[in-house]
């Protein structure tokens, strides 16, 4: 299917994505910071961290919106290490709590759970409405693997 839209005009579509997600992310991460610590739950924690993740993608990728390639690889590679530190992270808080112990507190997990789920399939759904060139296709199929996992851990939490 070829891309029928003109290069400014998609630049200026995922833009309004792009910010559109990362406030998404960004109140996530503030609401499940909050319920993690609040629950006591290292799995709200590593998934607020995950939003945040996300949300530092999104705005990394604002940055690169339009940008030349070398500028693409780059903002890539800086997500990328920054996936890699916050995974160090939620290493550290699960050994912190395996070595002192703590119980969860089951209710706010299941509603913090149930609002990043709700946040995801929102996400989803803005990235459907956005395929409108191959190039964002390919986000949408990269995109699409973060909520199944997220319905998985949600699942297995």
């Amino acid at each position: 299917m070829p891309c029928d839209c003109h290069r400014e005009d998609n630049v200026e579509i995922q833009h309004r994505a792009l910010v559109l997600l990362l406030a998404i992310n960004a109140t996530m991460f503030c609401l499940e910071v909050a319920a993690g610590i609040l629950a006591n739950s290292t799995a709200l924690l590593a998934d607020s961290l995950d939003m945040f993740a996300d949300a530092t993608v999104y705005g990394i990728a604002l940055y690169a919106v339009g940008k030349p390639h070398f500028a693409k690889r780059r903002a890539a590679f800086a997500s990328g290490i920054l996936q890699g530190i916050l995974g160090l992270l939620v290493v550290g808080e699960v050994v912190r709590h395996f070595l002192y112990g703590s119980e969860p507190w089951s209710l706010v997990m299941i509603m913090a759970g149930a609002a990043a789920l709700a946040a995801n399939v929102s996400e989803q759904q803005l990235w459907l409405l956005l395929l409108v060139c191959r190039s964002t296709a390919k986000v949408w199929l990269i995109s699409s693997s973060g909520l199944y996992s997220e319905a998985a851990r949600k699942e297995g939490s």
